[in-house]
């Protein structure tokens, strides 16, 4: 069972979303444990957390995918996926990001013909993604190397500095 925090984030149009269920509590404490010995993003590189980078698109949009893929090999955060789900057009899968999933074990696409709205995008994504922190790009925006480092930092903040929020958060 997957249990879901939303945190806000520096930015106050983004928000990030823990999924809990992949990880045991002990180990998210020793981890936050460790980060709040040394408060920086080099450290908290080091931690396991599979970021899930979810990326809710349509084939209107296709003329942006190759530089949103780009700001996502980019990204500084080295535990990483790109999920990618295209819905609607005219049946035809993009090539690009069917290239992109066979050549970059850390990509998944998905295409599925009928037309979805943002927010049932976002809860299909659930039966899809693997990382313990998820993050959203939209696909006509561009990321800097950073973005995912300052994301993780800020939904982690609040565990360097009391350790119990991590059962706080685990009981939501």
């Amino acid at each position: 069972q997957r249990q879901m925090c939303i945190r806000d984030s520096p930015n106050p149009n983004q928000r990030a979303v823990v999924l809990l269920g992949q990880l045991e509590r002990a180990e998210v404490r020793e981890h936050a444990q460790q980060a709040r010995l040394a408060l920086d993003v080099a450290q908290l590189r080091r931690l396991p957390f599979l970021v899930s980078v979810l990326v809710p698109t349509s084939p209107n949009r296709r003329w942006a995918h190759r530089s949103l893929y780009e700001c996502f090999k980019r990204q500084r955060w080295p535990h990483k996926e790109l999920v990618v789900l295209e819905t609607g057009g005219d049946g035809a899968a993009s090539a690009f990001w069917r290239n992109a999933a066979r050549n970059d074990g850390r990509v998944r696409y998905v295409y599925e013909a009928q037309d979805m709205n943002l927010g049932p995008k976002r809860n299909r994504f659930l039966e899809f993604v693997r990382g313990a922190v998820v993050a959203q790009f939209d696909d006509d925006d561009l990321y800097a190397p950073r973005y995912l480092d300052t994301m993780v930092a800020a939904l982690l903040e609040p565990c360097l500095d009391d350790l119990d929020c991590v059962d706080d958060v685990a009981l939501r």
